[in-house]
This record gives C-alpha cells, sequence and structure tokens, in this order.
C-alpha cells in the first residue's frame, strides 16, 4: 500500500494528536520521513496550509503547525486514512473514525 505524502504527514500529525490547540514545530511534523524526502514533506506542508488542512500558529520559537479541526471530518474520509483503517483496527478505535 502506498500512501500519497499529504496522507501520510496527516496522519502522523493526527496519531499524535496534534488537532486544533494542540501544535507542533514544523521541525517535529517532518521527523518520521526519510530524509530525502524533508524536503519534500516541507513543500506538502506549505500546501496543506494554503489548502486549509493544516493551520499555522505563530510562536515565540518559530511557527507550529496543526491541523484544522473544521476539516477533520474532511481528512478522516481521505482514501488514505480509510485504508490505514482497514489495515489497523486499533487506530478506529482510537481516533473514532
Amino acid at each position: 500500500m502506498k500512501l500519497e505524502l499529504k496522507e501520510r504527514i496527516l496522519f502522523n500529525l493526527l496519531s499524535h494528536g496534534y488537532v486544533g490547540k494542540k501544535h507542533t514545530p514544523l521541525v517535529n511534523a517532518c521527523k518520521g520521513f526519510p530524509k530525502h524526502e524533508v524536503d519534500q514533506v516541507k513543500g506538502e506542508i506549505h500546501n496543506l496550509v494554503t489548502g486549509g488542512y493544516l493551520v499555522l500558529k505563530p510562536t515565540g520559537h518559530g511557527l507550529d503547525v496543526s491541523i484544522n479541526p473544521q476539516r477533520l471530518s474532511e481528512i478522516k474520509k481521505l482514501p488514505g486514512m480509510r485504508k490505514i483503517i482497514e489495515m489497523n483496527p486499533y487506530i478506529k478505535g482510537r481516533f473514532n473514525f
């Protein structure tokens, strides 16, 4: 199963609970991805922000990112997220899909 980069980023943030007021630095949002994909991840995060899926929050140490709670139901309906749910039923109970 090959997930799109967008879906992998959203799942990574969702699995850590970075929704709404809970946020993480951009550097941490790129963790867990191979080094050769980090630039692509940063570019895709920018695309997700302009698309309204992610929200940026300015802090004292730089920009933080979190999932837009108003788009959460739409994110959960993405095809890649559905594949993740089918593969791992534990996630279904954890995130109330």
